[in-house]
């Protein structure tokens, strides 16, 4: 079996992603954030913590760990970028967002201030 290296994305589709990512936003409950990072992207969605119901210590001479209230987790993926094409851009980065958070994504996704995915109301 044989292993083939990634092919490098032109300089050019790097630099039209690079401008193209500040563009989008996805809203909701937990927003998802696009970061270029030479040609791939970088995903994130910020997760608030919402700790369980503290529990009486198994061991009282334990002293018990929690974390802060509303204490943040990052959740991160990195995708390997295609040419770029504005429209094949927006699928790309709705594709991996549905993957994200399937739900009302099409409400969500904006890109330069438009909805392309939403239905008309």
């Amino acid at each position: 079996m044989t292993v083939q290296a990634e092919t490098p994305l032109d300089p050019q589709d790097v630099a039209s992603w690079a401008a193209f990512l500040p563009t989008v936003r996805v809203g909701g409950a937990l927003p998802v954030t696009f970061r270029p990072d030479g040609d791939h992207v970088l995903v994130e969605v910020i997760v608030p913590y919402v700790p369980p119901p503290p529990q009486p210590s198994a061991n009282p001479t334990k002293i018990p760990l929690t974390i802060a209230e509303g204490f943040p987790v990052p959740l991160s993926a990195r995708y390997k970028l295609p040419p770029f094409s504005p429209v094949n851009a927006a699928h790309f980065l709705r594709h991996i967002v549905r993957e994200i958070y399937p739900h009302e994504i099409d409400e969500q996704l904006r890109i330069d201030g438009s909805r392309p995915f939403a239905p008309e109301h």
